[in-house]
């Protein structure tokens, strides 16, 4: 519901008059519903007749729920014990904002959504996302390579932004089993956070999640040395912080090694 208002402008008054001639159907967990047909009918007419009807660009709805899903990415985490498994729809609300920032170039969006990226492939992996999410470590790449050095601040979020995706292609493709790969890339992010992650307690964090990361692919590609070096690296970190499954799930890993 209030990403219906948020997005669309619509108020409580128009939803009801919607849901009392069956357009939209309430569904479970305070969410609206529609039939396929009446979806792809409403969605033919918007494109039609939005800007024609409402003096407004079709691309600022896409705008607007570009960044309230965004927003919503931003706030998911892998490290919430109690948060519940994502709902398909909402997952794939995030992927279409997730779309529109890149076509968009929205790199600030992107950014947003990247933080719940992790969260969302933890609860629902599609292989529909690898190529997205190359798509969108390209574009990004390019783009802080274009960046001027005046602009160090936005520069700095870009390069955040970027490690946090380079870290999400890590886990995917330690998920398909892509060891080499997946160590590839997770070094790439590692690098990449390297001169910024003293900068706050998120930078850090993150930091601490792309190590650990790393020393659990270099665990299963049978390089122990290594994943024991990359872990005890990062530990003291993760006590700092008071993570305990993530120093549990260290501790295991440390202990697998030297068995």
């Amino acid at each position: 519901r209030q990403a219906a208002m948020a997005v669309t402008g619509a108020s409580l008054w128009d939803l009801s008059a919607l849901l009392d001639k069956s357009w939209i159907h309430m569904g479970d967990g305070d969410r609206y519903t529609m039939h396929r047909l009446a979806r792809q009918y409403a969605l033919d007419r918007f494109d039609r007749e939005h800007e024609m009807l409402s003096e407004e660009p079709v691309t600022e709805v896409y705008r607007r729920h570009c960044h309230y899903f965004a927003d919503l990415s931003s706030e998911l985490s892998v490290f919430d014990d109690d948060a519940p498994p994502i709902p398909p729809a909402e997952a794939d609300n995030i992927q279409l904002a997730w779309r529109t920032a890149l076509s968009h170039e929205d790199w600030a969006a992107l950014a947003r959504i990247a933080v719940g990226l992790d969260f969302i492939m933890e609860t629902w992996w599609h292989p529909q996302m690898l190529p997205l999410l190359q798509a969108s470590i390209d574009r990004l790449q390019a783009h802080v390579k274009s960046t001027v050095a005046a602009d160090a601040e936005q520069r700095t979020e870009d390069v955040i932004g970027l490690a946090r995706l380079l870290g999400v292609a890590g886990k995917f493709h330690t998920h398909l089993g892509n060891k080499q790969e997946s160590i590839v890339v997770l070094s790439q992010a590692k690098e990449m956070m390297r001169p910024v992650w003293r900068s706050d307690e998120e930078s850090r964090l993150l930091y601490a999640i792309i190590t650990a990361e790393l020393g659990f692919a270099l665990y299963y590609d049978g390089q122990f040395e290594r994943a024991a070096g990359i872990l005890f690296e990062i530990l003291p970190y993760y006590e700092e912080m008071g993570m305990a499954s993530a120093i549990c799930s260290l501790h295991i890993h440390l202990a697998l090694i030297h068995d």
